[in-house]
């Protein structure tokens, strides 16, 4: 259906997962053959502080460039628990 996005997952670690698995991630995503392949990314467990913002924009700019010419779908989506 075309209002319909489909998005590959990718946790982040809140930061702490490493750029290089995050990285192979998406790009296993983007190999995925044309009939299979994901419309983009929806990253998870993302650490929304200011001392994150470039590598998350770094993540973003990576993923929305391996979909489509560079207009892949990216999501970005953190939960903040009350124990957190």
């Amino acid at each position: 259906h075309s209002n319909v996005v489909v998005v590959g997952y990718v946790p982040t670690g809140f930061g702490t997962r490493s750029q290089s698995a995050v990285s192979a991630d998406v790009a296993t995503y983007a190999g995925w053959s044309a009939a299979y392949r994901p419309d983009g990314i929806f990253f998870d467990e993302v650490n929304p502080t200011s001392s994150l913002l470039s590598l998350y924009t770094g993540y973003s700019q990576n993923a929305r460039e391996s979909f489509y010419d560079g207009s892949g779908f990216v999501s970005l989506f953190e939960l903040f628990l009350n124990n957190r």
